[in-house]
């Protein structure tokens, strides 16, 4: 299997895991401190593999800025899917919405700020998912 598949495959696991684990968080706990127990267990298997495998130990000890930044970004996402399940929203759904929601913005920043390169087809297959979103949260 090509290094392309499997990542996306990866990915594709790792969004559903997240969100069936998600949905059956406690609902009486705070979300900060399920995701303090959460970012402490991922912490803790990411220094672990570090020290493991010599091939990802970190070479210097810094923190580039942008990393800071990604951990604000897994933040909002987290609190933002705790809220949108708690609020109640079924779970098929919240997935495609928010992930069709973020594509719709991410195809032009994608474009404008990276230089991604955008044909018909990419436009034509995100119509047919807000037409898929539209028929699929439509009662």
């Amino acid at each position: 299997m090509s290094e392309l598949a499997s990542s996306m495959m990866l990915a594709v696991f790792g969004i559903v895991f997240y969100h069936l684990v998600q949905k059956v968080q406690p609902l009486d706990m705070s979300m900060f401190w399920l995701l303090a127990i959460a970012y402490f267990t991922a912490g803790m298997i990411c220094v672990a593999v570090c020290l493991l495998m010599p091939s990802v130990r970190p070479t210097q000890l810094q923190i580039p800025p942008a990393a800071l930044l990604l951990g604000l970004a897994f933040i909002t996402i987290e609190i933002g899917y705790f809220w949108v399940y708690r609020s109640g929203w079924n779970i098929g759904i919240a997935g495609a919405v928010g992930t069709t929601a973020a594509t719709l913005i991410l195809l032009p920043v994608g474009a404008m700020i990276f230089g991604d390169r955008l044909a018909s087809s990419n436009f034509l297959g995100l119509f047919l998912c807000v037409l898929g979103l539209f028929l699929t949260v439509k009662r």
